[in-house]
């Protein structure tokens, strides 16, 4: 049998007798945790001797380092980790690179060695903090079972991938199987005859290809016999990714998960997906050893802000030259608005007067056409015209429900090109500069569609069923929607995974963009829907004001109403807007504190 393991024996011993005397002292069960290593990571208090550390920690006995050359195994010993010497040379097809890349493509050969002396192998790189013996979590069913590069289920262990060929009409769907490839940094393979077939495949490609060693040793897993071509047959496993752990999977994943973060513990993680890998080897260890919940705060992830660079640029030149023109501290208050409001008197006309007034030197209109640019630009504000088509799902809905949905694109793409965004409908008042009262610790600020701080910001409500006796009441808690009529959005990784889906979202459903956002942001993850996951915060539902709150509560507050001056108001809840906005105007720049009172609370459809 191909995949019966093979244990030492006299006969195995004579093929390699120095490695085989070391492996007898060193391994239990005919198994061992290896790393091979050269001095560039052996110096001391580099890498390997945080591997060393964390390994020994964890209570591993039958770990070893591969040394590479005479001062590697030195400085292994004298980090109390047993060390043998191995003489080999970079394959030619592997020179040039880089160091890295050399010494992992020769793993493969060495490991040939222990497998032919019957020995079972554990191997890790260096860039590896090990927190729990790996050999108890072990299923031992397979040849090869190994660490993955995906990070959720899906991209771990698989998932049916189909391609849509509109032009095969019935056959248009073509399936296909996905998984993310194996990481060749962390994996146990067993002595057995498929896994020396599989190696000596690796190692022949590794040896005459210059290829990705990780990339060449999946491609001899996964792919199968073909013509031409016989696959070495080996049965494989994937380990837990949330035990046997990829560094994406923890700085972008795990570390925002709350209370998981806070109880789960990895048995090894591996720092691959990051090339600052001792700082982040470091924190890893402040975060599982001496529980310090905040170690890996500091460094970039999902919420960390995100900046302009030249690459970014590439995906919109014309708009990014707009956006770098007008911005301060890469962050810009956008209005959206097309000809329909291109006039004197108007919502935009009214909109562009009020952040002129107040000095915000940091915006922008974002044209339709070119006659919104050039009425734009005449009332002295930067205009930068981007001609777009709305969702086909949204056409029905009028040009209101049209202008919706294309401002998620816009807010998309300032966000690819690195900046933050404040966007702002035309039926929007300007009365202080928006930017001072922002608090910048979400990826999300928003303006709320409630009235008071029960609406705004959240309330209980319960659900009786009288039949349930003691569990009669279901709790439930309560929002408002957001108002998608002015929103801050920071650029971040996470508010770019947020306009993914409400772009998809209002470009494939006939549904008010105003419920997709709310419920982007605020819905969590379900057994069949993966959350964005941002961070959000409310605006202060008085400075920040719709004019529903205006209309229904706060012009019949008294002193309140003379002392208080909202930072912005927005004529949202009511048609007949210029109006509104114009007595604004009077009641909040010019002082007449009668201004507002002949409006009835409501306005006709």
């Amino acid at each position: 049998d191909r995949h019966s393991l093979w244990t030492p024996s006299p006969e195995r011993d004579a093929k390699d007798p120095e490695l085989a005397a070391f492996l007898r002292k060193v391994a239990i069960k005919n198994e061992v945790l290896m790393a091979v290593s050269n001095i560039n990571y052996a110096r001391k208090g580099g890498m390997l001797d945080m591997w060393i550390q964390n390994v020994l920690r964890a209570g591993v006995k039958n770990a070893m380092v591969l040394a590479l050359d005479d001062e590697t195994k030195k400085n292994a010993e004298e980090m109390g980790m047993a060390a043998f010497r191995m003489q080999l040379e970079i394959p030619k097809a592997q020179q040039g690179n880089g160091d890295n890349h050399a010494v992992s493509a020769m793993k493969f050969r060495i490991l040939s060695h222990f497998l032919e002396l019957g020995y079972s192998v554990f191997l890790s790189d260096v860039d590896i903090i090990t927190l729990q013996n790996p050999f108890g979590f072990l299923a031992r069913d397979s040849d090869v079972e190994s660490m993955s590069d995906g990070w959720d289920a899906a991209t771990a262990y698989g998932y049916n991938d189909v391609l849509d060929d509109e032009e095969m009409g019935w056959a248009r769907y073509a399936h296909s199987m996905r998984v993310f490839v194996f990481n060749s940094g962390l994996f146990y393979i067993r002595a057995t005859q498929a896994s020396m077939d599989l190696l000596n495949k690796v190692i022949h490609r590794v040896e005459t290809e210059n290829g990705w060693d990780q990339a060449l040793f999946n491609e001899c897993i996964f792919f199968p016999s073909h013509p031409g071509y016989k696959d070495p047959s080996v049965t494989r496993r994937v380990l837990d990714f949330e035990l046997f752990m990829n560094s994406k999977t923890l700085f972008k994943f795990l570390r925002y998960s709350g209370q998981k973060y806070i109880d789960h513990r990895p048995v090894m993680i591996h720092v691959n997906y990051h090339s600052n890998k001792f700082e982040r080897m470091g924190a890893v260890v402040k975060r599982y050893v001496d529980g310090d919940l905040k170690a890996l705060d500091d460094f970039p992830g999902r919420h960390t802000l995100e900046r302009p660079s030249r690459e970014k640029t590439l995906q919109y030149p014309g708009l990014a030259a707009a956006l770098k023109k007008v911005a301060i501290n890469n962050e810009v208050l956008v209005v959206m608005s097309d000809r329909r409001y291109a006039h004197n008197d108007t919502i935009l006309d009214l909109c562009i007067q009020s952040i002129n007034r107040v000095g915000v030197k940091n915006a922008l209109v974002l044209a339709l056409d070119n006659k919104t640019r050039d009425f734009a630009e005449g009332r002295g504000m930067a205009a930068f015209m981007m001609k777009l088509q709305a969702p086909e799902s949204q056409q029905p809905g009028g040009a209101r429900t049209m202008i919706g949905a294309l401002k998620f694109r816009i807010m998309a793409a300032c966000l690819d090109l690195g900046y933050s965004v404040l966007f702002s409908d035309a039926d929007v008042l300007v009365l202080q500069n928006p930017f001072s009262f922002l608090v910048r610790d979400s990826d999300v600020e928003c303006m709320t569609d409630g009235y008071d701080v029960r609406t705004a910001y959240g309330f209980q409500t319960s659900l009786r069923h009288d039949e349930m006796g003691y569990g009669s009441d279901a709790v439930l808690l309560n929002l408002v929607v957001l108002n998608a009529g002015f929103i801050y959005v920071r650029a971040t990784e996470a508010s770019r995974d947020l306009m993914s889906l409400v772009v998809r979202r209002v470009e494939t459903e006939n549904t008010w963009d105003q419920t997709i956002l709310s419920e982007s942001v605020f819905l969590p993850s379900t057994p069949t829907y993966k959350s964005p996951a941002v961070t959000s915060r409310i605006m202060d539902y008085e400075l920040f004001l719709n004019s529903l709150t205006l209309f229904r509560e706060l012009r019949h507050t008294g002193q309140h109403y003379t002392d208080f001056l909202p930072a912005v108001v927005h004529v949202n809840a009511h048609t007949d807007k210029a109006e509104r906005m114009e007595a604004i105007v009077d009641r909040y720049v010019k002082g007449n504190f009668t201004a507002l009172d002949h409006f009835p609370l409501g306005s006709a459809r």
